[in-house]
């Protein structure tokens, strides 16, 4: 009785074992394929994006080319301007040499003047007239141009300022649909990192960063610290300590997944290395909104150099690796606590 009873307990077991790696499994290619869903929605969006861009240039171009066309048709209206003036002068002319012919005709009658004086005059006149219906014709001619193309330009200037407005509008909105296929793949995979923190729980192995970059020389120094501890409360002190350290320690490793995906994230260049600039983003970040002073940023530094030192490393010099980033901010987890991190996050997820 008691063999099959183990026995069945045994097979309840495998069943329920199963079923879990089965769901996680199920959960797992749902997730997959959600965020295959919002990075090609992501992906579209970009090109959407470009494309708007791209239409916006193209505005731009039209814009300029338009203001162009409108210095242009300026430039005709003056020459227009110019022929009037020519035309004018030509009238001018016409009645000076109207005049001149009157007068020759009259002394033509006394016999002041002879008659090819006169008859030259009349051909002069005759010539000017001519200059003047010239001069007409090309003042209608320079007006027709200049207000056409003043017409034209003013309509080019308004579709190209239209399409400029549009196509900002646009790019805007495209902005908006890539900020909102970001978050949602986000979301995705937020939700996977809470979920893998729940499900896996993995212990915290000497092999891991946090293990390797905190945890062992934390070790070495409480135990270094033990050696010269002379009483039992010092030496209790430091295990209790290291207890702590121990724990906070695992909180992190089991964090290790979204605070890898928030480098990522502060990476914008993506080099694998954080700028001053974008560790104070991540201290921002950490202080509920609240930007650090500089000099917090290089005193931040500065113990971070001290510690690189202390492990045999070199100085930062203003570019922080991962590990780096992760010693920063365990520096938090110390000081609020992993309680008030688990709420931070749970911030940024939701946000």
């Amino acid at each position: 009785m008691a063999a099959a009873a183990a026995a069945a307990a045994l097979r309840q077991f495998k069943n329920q074992h199963e079923t879990r790696e089965d769901a996680r499994e199920r959960r797992q290619h749902q997730r997959l394929q959600k965020e295959e869903k919002f990075r090609k929605k992501k992906e579209d969006s970009k090109l959407a994006l470009e494309r708007m861009r791209q239409a916006e240039a193209d505005a731009k171009r039209e814009e300029k080319e338009a203001i162009e066309a409108e210095q242009q048709a300026e430039l005709e209206e003056t020459e227009a301007d110019q022929a009037r003036t020519e035309f004018k002068k030509e009238e001018e002319d016409v009645l000076r040499v109207e005049k001149e012919l009157l007068e020759l005709e009259a002394k033509l009658g006394d016999g002041g003047a002879s008659e090819a004086e006169v008859e030259a005059k009349r051909e002069q006149l005759q010539r000017e007239k001519q200059e003047v219906e010239d001069a007409r014709r090309n003042v209608v001619k320079e007006m027709a141009e200049a207000t056409a193309a003043k017409a034209t330009a003013a309509i080019e200037k308004a579709e190209a300022l239209l399409a400029r407005a549009e196509a900002e509008r646009c790019c805007e909105v495209a902005e908006e649909e890539v900020l909102a296929a970001s978050r949602a793949e986000f979301d995705v995979q937020s939700t996977h990192w809470v979920q893998q923190r729940a499900e896996a729980m993995e212990p915290l192995e000497p092999e891991d960063m946090v293990f390797r970059l905190i945890l062992a020389p934390a070790q070495r120094k409480a135990a270094e610290d033990k050696k010269e501890a002379r009483t039992t409360t010092q030496k209790r002190k430091i295990d209790n300590f290291m207890n702590t350290m121990f724990l906070y320690c695992e909180y992190m490793h089991e964090d290790s997944e979204f605070l890898s995906r928030c480098f990522a994230m502060l990476d914008e260049d993506e080099d694998e290395l954080l700028t001053e600039d974008e560790l104070k983003t991540w201290l921002t970040v950490l202080n509920h909104g609240q930007a650090p002073e500089d000099d917090e940023v290089e005193q931040c530094l500065e113990v971070l150099d001290d510690y690189r030192r202390s492990l045999g490393a070199g100085a930062t010099d203003g570019q922080l690796e991962e590990s780096d980033f992760l010693l920063v901010t365990f520096d938090y987890y110390i000081a609020c606590g992993p309680m008030y991190m688990r709420a931070l996050f749970t911030d940024l997820l939701l946000s």
